[in-house]
């Protein structure tokens, strides 16, 4: 008996930690799409599904179809993919007022072709010229900015991110 109630502890504590990754996946969609539109997919959803059973695609449908972007996409990626990615951020080689950014799966392991994972990212960030987002795609961007630029406005962002030294130092 013990070592069931104990093994039943340990899925608890894997269900709230798996409960927090979504919860921070779902601040994240929201912090992208913007209160407004968050908010009406969820009532489209609530209001199209109620008294009914559904699956988690019929709720990214919701958001497809009242927001006119590619949620259900995005959203299968992150919600369907083990971990999360790292951005790396680098001065542009040939541009002055670029920085590349470029993804990889986090790991404190060295990884392997199979982890070479690509997650469609939105990025909220901050520069002289104001806030900016854009959604990265691909494993590596080139983003413009003036001045200055911080990733993750608002820290809704689920990535990790590393500035090069030579970056920081600039």
């Amino acid at each position: 008996f013990f070592f069931q109630a104990e093994d039943g502890i340990r899925d608890v504590e894997r269900s709230r930690g798996l409960g927090d990754v979504y919860k921070r996946q779902i601040k994240m969609l929201g912090d992208y799409l913007g209160e407004e539109d968050f908010k009406k997919s969820v009532s489209h959803y609530l209001k199209a599904y109620a008294y009914g059973n559904t699956e988690t695609k019929d709720l990214w449908l919701s958001f497809d179809k009242v927001t006119g972007k590619n949620i259900s996409g995005l959203m299968s990626k992150w919600t369907k993919t083990l971990g999360f990615p790292l951005i790396s951020v680098s001065e542009h080689p040939t541009k002055s007022d670029s920085v590349v950014l470029k993804q990889t799966r986090f790991s404190k392991q060295p990884l392997t072709e199979k982890d070479a994972e690509i997650w469609p990212i939105p990025l909220k960030y901050q520069t002289q010229e104001g806030i900016k987002t854009c959604l990265m795609e691909t494993a590596e961007i080139d983003v413009p900015y003036k001045g200055f630029i911080k990733l993750n406005q608002g820290l809704h962002g689920f990535y990790k991110m590393s500035y090069s030294k030579a970056f920081l130092e600039k």
